[in-house]
């Protein structure tokens, strides 16, 4: 062949093979919108408070509650899979509030609060499962003990989380020694959570735990169908 048929041979293959300018791109395939899972969507609260969910919720429930009280863990049992439904249609969230009603709730609270946002609905979830045998060792010495304090110095702290099997806990939780023993020297953060429980008991009237408020409003109810209705009133107006 020819030089002449050769180039124009390989021209033929080029129009082939490159697609002329004029041709008109295929539109780039479109990815659907990844939906939010708001159940695992947790944040600190400025005021101490562990958000879940949608933060701009038309109904928000708020919970001031202890880890070691066996009423707040009635209610998380009663309630947790209808709340987290709610919570999954980002109209709903739950914003729970540490409030120490025993004396080993300080302790056991600060542990919540180093374990972090991330952490919480396990820590929490796992906590009140296990309430009965992870609250025993704590309420016999309590018992035995009615009023000695066992959040007076960091000392104390960190020995009767050990003792009590509070450290272990969080220790399967993500959290190590170092941080366990950094978490519970922390005396300044103690505090702080003391005056918060202070300024709710002054501001709202909280006392005991659970205590609920739902858009601002302190609730006179405590199971969660009732609870479940209020919401779906708050939805509706």
């Amino acid at each position: 062949m020819g030089g002449s048929m050769k180039m124009l041979a390989a021209l033929a293959v080029l129009a082939v093979a490159v697609p002329s300018a004029d041709a008109v791109a295929a539109p780039a395939a479109r990815k659907a919108p990844v939906k939010a899972d708001w159940t695992k969507r947790v944040m600190v609260t400025p005021d101490g408070g562990f958000l879940v969910g949608n933060p701009a919720a038309k109904a928000k429930l708020v919970e001031y509650g202890s880890l070691s009280c066996p009423y707040c863990q009635r209610f998380h049992q009663e309630a947790i899979a209808g709340l987290r439904a709610r919570i999954a249609t980002g109209d709903v969230n739950f914003e729970f509030h540490p409030f120490a009603v025993h004396s080993a709730d300080p302790i056991l609270h600060a542990l919540l609060r180093c374990a972090g946002p991330a952490r919480f609905n396990k820590f929490s979830d796992d906590f009140y499962d296990g309430q009965a045998t992870l609250a025993a060792a704590y309420e016999k010495w309590a018992e035995a003990n009615p009023t000695a304090d066992p959040s007076a110095t960091a000392a104390d702290r960190i020995a009767y989380a050990d003792a009590w099997g509070f450290t272990a806990f969080a220790a399967t939780h993500g959290l190590t020694r170092t941080q366990l023993t950094k978490c519970l020297s922390n005396a300044s953060a103690i505090q702080q959570q003391r005056d918060r429980e202070s300024q709710a008991n002054k501001d709202l009237g909280v006392s005991s735990t659970p205590t609920f408020l739902l858009n601002g409003q302190k609730l006179v109810i405590y199971a969660w169908p009732d609870i479940d209705q209020a919401i779906t009133t708050a939805l509706s107006s």
